[in-house]
């Protein structure tokens, strides 16, 4: 079966992380949909989502330990 998910999509998503990291002190807010949370927060946990999809359809491994550094704050 054939994705539309490319390389260059992945490494964008990652890109993203990197720069704007998940930050759990949005968590609640975020599944509350309360607008409280800032834009960017919203899109981060876009790509986190979006990469756990292509990782589940064999696109890609997630390294554990770069998995962690798309985070911050105490979950």
């Amino acid at each position: 079966m054939e994705y539309d998910i490319t390389q260059e999509d992945i490494r964008r998503w990652k890109d993203e992380l990197k720069e704007h990291p998940i930050d759990h002190a949005y968590d609640e807010e975020a599944e509350l949909f309360d607008g409280k949370v800032p834009m960017i927060q919203l899109d981060s946990r876009q790509c986190y989502r979006l990469l756990k999809y292509a990782e589940g359809l064999g696109l890609l491994k997630i390294d554990p330990e770069e998995e962690k550094s798309w985070f911050v704050g105490t979950p």
